[in-house]
């Protein structure tokens, strides 16, 4: 039978046959066929998917062909998505791998071993559609062009806009840093489901936290900084604890936007360790705990294991100014002291790794060679 010029010229773009531009009388069509997933006769372990309801950008931002998004782009800019679409990826993402309520698609992915996938709403743009199919290279190639705010703006039937669905994609921050301020009036925004931009990023994103708090404009500030009150829980500990930090810089005055950079505040509050250069040798075993790979990886185990040489260096001084007494009654001692260093060292090295137990035994061979 005849091909439908219509569903060739669709399937061509999907192929990436940049020469499909030449053909003017598709642009901003939409796929009408049904959605189907099928395997490629060209690649393997590629999948051919009919999308219902899109247009053919769309179709080249999922398979990756840039030059043919690019072109397309300038026409079917203003293009949404007509249904809901479920779309395998390469990776899971957990608030975008929504559960399957058609079976149909539940027996294709099956059928396929598609393991992760993206649940897409309708009414989506090309913007939102990138972040759900995790493509924030293409993103960021359509935030480099001259876009309208309403084509920024928008909330697709899921009640999302863009930057809700970057904050819940945290891997994006990098890359769309540069475009944040475009995105800058849907810092305000709180959907019917109560969800707001400073609730999500502590839900999933320490970077998008800080950039949200850090913000300067006092309209949005104020707005964020009421949001950052009505946050009742938050499970990550960076995160909260930046929270945290942001609040208490508020009601000691020690924060005003504009004149402080957050990150930098932060920083300044932050203890610094010290250590009593007078009752430190600089040996050896001090620079290995300084230099070991746990000290940079683990800054607890530094710094107890630091704090256990300094008692050690402490007691073995204290030992030398004691009066001479018997050889049994040192050997008594020195075994009592040594059992408790070993004790102390055995809880400092639990449930780390090699590396942390080899620190501890050096710094017990340290007090041994004093």
């Amino acid at each position: 039978p005849k091909t439908d010029p219509q569903h060739k010229w669709f399937d061509s773009v999907l192929e990436g046959d940049v020469d499909a531009l030449a053909t003017q009388q598709f642009l901003s069509a939409v796929e009408q066929r049904k959605y189907k997933i099928a395997k490629s006769d060209n690649e393997k372990n590629k999948l051919n998917i009919t999308m219902t309801g899109v247009t053919a950008v769309f179709y080249a931002a999922y398979y990756g062909h840039k030059e043919l998004f690019v072109e397309l782009l300038k026409h079917e800019a203003n293009c949404k998505t007509r249904q809901d679409l479920y779309l395998p990826t390469s990776e899971y993402v957990k608030p975008f791998q929504q559960y399957i309520k058609d079976l149909s698609v539940q027996a294709m992915f099956d059928k396929h071993n598609v393991e992760y996938y993206s649940f897409i709403p309708s009414d989506s743009t090309i913007l939102q559609f990138c972040v759900y199919i995790h493509r924030i290279d293409f993103l960021v190639l359509a935030l480099e062009e001259q876009l309208s705010q309403g084509v920024l703006d928008h909330r697709n039937s899921d009640f999302q806009n863009l930057l809700f669905l970057l904050i819940k994609y945290p891997k994006s921050y990098l890359q769309v840093k540069p475009h944040l301020q475009k995105l800058e009036s849907q810092m305000l925004f709180e959907n019917q489901l109560g969800q707001n931009v400073v609730g999500l990023a502590c839900q999933y994103s320490i970077n998008y936290l800080k950039f949200l708090l850090n913000q300067t404009d006092m309209k949005q500030h104020d707005f964020l900084l009421a949001k950052s009150k009505q946050v009742k829980e938050v499970d990550d500990v960076k995160r909260k604890q930046t929270l945290q930090d942001f609040l208490n810089l508020y009601k000691r005055g020690d924060f005003e936007p504009g004149q402080n950079d957050l990150e930098k505040v932060l920083m300044a509050l932050k203890p610094k360790k010290q250590i009593d250069s007078n009752s430190v040798s600089h040996s050896e075993s001090e620079k290995l705990i300084g230099n070991s790979r746990i000290g940079k990886s683990a800054p607890q185990v530094y710094e107890e294991s630091t704090s256990m040489f300094l008692r050690i260096k402490n007691v073995s001084d204290e030992t030398e100014k004691q009066p001479k007494t018997s050889s049994d009654e040192v050997m008594a001692k020195d075994s009592n002291f040594m059992q408790t260093e070993i004790q102390m060292n055995q809880k400092v090295v639990k449930n780390v790794n090699s590396t942390a137990v080899h620190l501890g035994k050096n710094v017990i061979d340290l007090y041994q060679n004093e």
